[in-house]
Order: C-alpha cells, then structure tokens, then sequence
C-alpha cells in the first residue's frame, strides 16, 4: 500500500461535502473518482494534494509519489485554455498554485463529448501514461 485515507471527513469553514471517506491505493493501482457535482471530488483531490486539510480522519501518501492526477472540471475554464498562465493571477488562490507546479497540466474537461469520443481519449491517455511511465516518452508526446 502506498497511499491510506482513513475516516476522513472532507468540506470547507464547517460545511462537510463527504465522510466517512476510507480507501487504500497500492503500486500500480490506475485511480479514478466518479460522482455527482458537488459530492466532493474536487474537494478530494485538493486534500491528496494537500492544498486543504480534511476537517477528520488521516491521509498519508506511505511511499513513492503520486504519479498523474486529473480532475474535472473548473468554472469558465475557457477563459484559462490555450494561455500559459505560469506567474499570472487568475483570482482563484488554490487554482493559482496548481497551475504554478512544473507537475501539473491543465487541459479542456469533456463534459459534451459522446460516451465513444471520451473513451477513446481515455483509452489513448492510459497508453500515452503508460509508454511515458516505462520509457520516458511517448508516440503522442507534446514538445
């Protein structure tokens, strides 16, 4: 196991989104959260990345690093697409410092895309990550 969350209570200023959260991650484990707005995704992930703090319960990265994470989806993100916003304000503080880490990629969501065009982009990142994780580079790789 490289990663544990246990009983955690996710939310904001007193306003819980989830709890009760327990999972566990081990080497080569392929994660991804699913759910309805508002039911703490986004939430979660900040917490793994430790922007924000869970209000109970521990999480502890045991070894190693966390090697990709994606999440979906940030409001108005057109305004932010195409742009390289290294150093810029975009008046969201947590979001600022995501997209000022040399770690973090920031890309369209694919909310209105067909259930076969999302797999696809899926199916081809997975390979992409893969590749990339085994030999450093990638056939789809962007220079």
């Amino acid at each position: 196991m490289i990663f544990e969350c246990e009983n955690v209570t996710l939310g904001y200023e007193n306003k819980i989104v989830t709890s009760n959260l327990s999972f566990t991650i081990d080497k080569g484990d392929y994660v991804c959260i699913v759910g309805e707005n508002g039911t703490g995704k986004s939430t979660l992930v900040k917490t793994i990345l430790g922007l924000i703090k869970p209000l109970e319960g521990k999480m502890n990265l045991k070894e190693g690093k966390i090697g990709a994470l994606a999440m979906d989806v940030y409001e108005d993100e057109k305004n932010y697409l195409r742009k390289d916003l290294k150093g810029e304000s975009t008046g969201d503080a947590v979001f600022d410092q995501l997209i000022s880490r040399e770690d973090v990629i920031y890309t369209a969501h694919t909310a209105f895309y067909t259930d076969r065009a999302i797999f696809n982009m899926i199916e081809t990142t997975v390979e992409n990550l893969w590749e990339y994780g085994q030999t450093g580079s990638c056939a789809h790789e962007l220079t």
